[in-house]
């Protein structure tokens, strides 16, 4: 059934042992608790951790929005016009923190709103893309 059944089931097998870890019966919470803390040791050294993945590009929100506070940092122009692409994003938080970031680095918004109506959005979008072109070195 592939990896998301296997996620699926182990996060079932995981609720069904924290209620047993408030069960009545000391023996079953005892017993529940060690194989949470087994399970939990034994998962830790072979995964990776997600608030590591960074990308604008990426499927995740928090990995885009990480890569946008990265960017916020940054001197490179290829991460600018990522910021900009990122104004375009379904995600409000996305939208608003590639603003913020661009204001930061920029000094400027050309009054871009990530909350106003995607019609308003796009105008100042090409704001943006206009400006860019023109500082191209």
């Amino acid at each position: 059934m592939g990896r998301w059944w296997e996620i699926r089931r182990s996060r079932i097998g995981v609720m069904i042992l924290s209620g047993m870890a408030n069960n009545w019966n000391k023996k079953v919470r005892r017993m529940a608790v060690r194989i949470l803390v087994a399970v939990g040791l034994a998962t830790v050294g072979g995964c990776t951790d997600p608030s590591t993945v960074v990308g604008f590009d990426e499927a995740d929100p928090g990995a885009r929005i990480r890569a946008i506070q990265q960017a916020s940092g940054q001197e490179d122009r290829q991460s600018l016009g990522k910021l900009i692409e990122a104004l375009d994003s379904d995600d409000p938080a996305v939208r608003f923190l590639a603003v913020r970031a661009l204001e930061k680095r920029t000094g400027q918004t050309f009054g871009y709103e990530h909350f106003a109506s995607r019609s308003d959005r796009e105008a100042a979008m090409k704001s943006w893309q206009d400006w860019f072109e023109r500082t191209k070195s």
